[in-house]
């Protein structure tokens, strides 16, 4: 088990440079969401490009539990491809996004993953044009910011991935 801390930011309005970034397309959904305790089930397939050009598609299923804004209690665990799919089917609320990301050492970066890594930054794009930077803290320093970070959203339910899940599904299903 281990205890994610990670603030959101939406997207300044900066271009952005992502050579040597991976890149992911992300299909995700909630088989459980206990909203009133912070308390969620998600199942993930990313298929990943990575910077040095291997490809790789997996399924994850993860328990996540609220302990504060921006920290919470993980528990993650990959899915063989058969069972990760029927599960992913299963959910409910799904959302779709495309996500660049990279570790930072002292602010610099992105680099393939490593024991020294002091934070993990994705910037995820929704179908919607919606863009938020999550920065996931590694180390101490929990106040280290990437330059593509705008206004900070940590918090904000509206920039939650089961908020966008949500709103996503009465978006496209018939009433």
């Amino acid at each position: 088990m281990a205890i994610e801390t990670e603030r959101k930011f939406l997207v300044n309005g900066t271009p952005l440079d992502l050579t040597g970034w991976d890149h992911e397309w992300i299909e995700q959904g909630y088989l459980v969401l206990d909203k009133k305790n912070g308390k969620q089930v998600r199942v993930r397939k990313s298929s990943t490009l990575r910077f040095d050009g291997r490809t790789n598609v997996a399924y994850t299923i993860a328990y996540k539990q609220d302990i504060a804004a921006g920290v919470r209690v993980e528990i993650e665990a990959p899915q063989n491809p058969i069972p990760g799919k029927e599960l992913l089917e299963a959910c409910e609320y799904k959302l779709t996004k495309e996500r660049w990301s990279g570790y930072f050492i002292d602010g610099q970066g992105p680099y393939q993953y490593s024991g020294g890594s002091t934070h993990h930054v994705a910037i995820d794009l929704y179908p919607d044009g919606l863009r938020i930077v999550e920065v996931e803290y590694l180390g101490e320093d929990k106040e280290w910011t990437h330059s593509a970070c705008g206004k900070e959203v940590t918090g904000d339910k509206k920039y939650s991935n089961i908020q966008i899940a949500i709103n996503n599904e009465k978006s496209i299903s018939p009433k």
